[in-house]
């Protein structure tokens, strides 16, 4: 599985940057970070890319990536995370560090792991760490991209658009298609940049469906949308962070009387949880953050 994995990369080899993120699987023991990652390393480690002018290096466990490419006359950062980096906070001061050697440069993080489409989606305990401890302090970072989960009635896909401090916004996107027939039938993402309509389009795209003469592309809504983004104002240098501000919501008072949203929680000031089936009253959240 390894060997045909690196020879289905190997084609995009002085082609394109790329990386290949490390997911729960690619542990030796599933999902047991603490056993070996010796064949994601030999295969997709650090050395599988020096020498490429768009690599920007990897962390020291050669488990987290950093990829310079241009596109629209802009030049944008990606940084490939771990499964759950969270567990390992290394892998995040090394994401800050290379942020922080970039300044103003346009990132898109990828992790395994961040948002699910289950209970009309959500970020996962790993998604909420990486967004409060790395994305919503560095206004850089406007697009965060994930698989893993296929647990919703929408088959592995979800997008949200979330503000991060400084009340300008981020989107978050899932897409795993392991559900699929064929264990996916070759259906992945396309992003299309458009600067001169100040327009992000999503396409989802099967090239082995297109060689067997089936439906290439998927057109629901869940698959085929896109975003309206201002990119001068969105990679604009940002002025000083959303000052912080107190606000009491009783049913009845001020003549308010429109409270549906189920749950408030200081760790996701922005999300809308509506009618959500659960009612959180209290907790750490996320864990061990102290947060109410």
């Amino acid at each position: 599985e390894w060997q045909r994995a690196a020879a289905a990369m190997d084609r995009l080899d002085g082609v394109l940057p790329y990386a290949a993120v490390i997911g729960n699987h690619d542990w030796a023991s599933t999902g047991n970070k603490d056993t070996s990652t010796a064949n994601y390393l030999a295969n997709f480690g650090p050395h599988r890319y020096a020498g490429r002018p768009w690599y920007a290096g990897g962390d020291p466990s050669g488990l987290n990536h950093a990829q310079l490419f241009d596109g629209g006359g802009r030049t944008f950062l990606h940084l490939t995370l771990e499964w759950r980096p969270d567990w390992e906070s290394d892998a995040l001061a090394w994401a800050q560090s290379v942020i922080d050697a970039h300044p103003g440069v346009p990132t898109i993080i990828s992790s395994h792991e961040h948002l699910t489409d289950a209970h009309g989606g959500h970020r996962s305990d790993s998604g909420e760490n990486v967004f409060n401890r790395l994305v919503r302090s560095n206004d850089q970072v406007f697009m965060v991209l994930n698989g893993h989960y296929t647990q919703g009635a929408a088959f592995g896909e979800h997008y949200e658009l979330h503000l991060n401090d400084y009340g300008r916004p981020v989107i978050e996107m899932l897409a795993d298609f392991q559900r699929r027939p064929e264990g996916g039938d070759g259906w992945l993402r396309l992003l299309e940049f458009l600067p001169e309509d100040n327009r992000i389009e999503v396409h989802t795209f099967s090239p082995s469906r297109e060689d067997r003469g089936l439906s290439a592309w998927e057109t629901d809504a869940n698959s085929r949308f896109g975003f309206d983004i201002d990119f001068d104002q969105r990679f604009s240098p940002p002025t000083d962070p959303v000052p912080f501000r107190e606000i009491t919501i009783r049913q009845g008072n001020n003549g308010f009387a429109r409270a549906v949203d189920t749950t408030l929680r200081e760790s996701e000031p922005f999300r809308q949880f509506d009618r959500d089936e659960r009612l959180w009253i209290d907790g750490d959240d996320p864990n061990d953050s102290g947060l109410d």
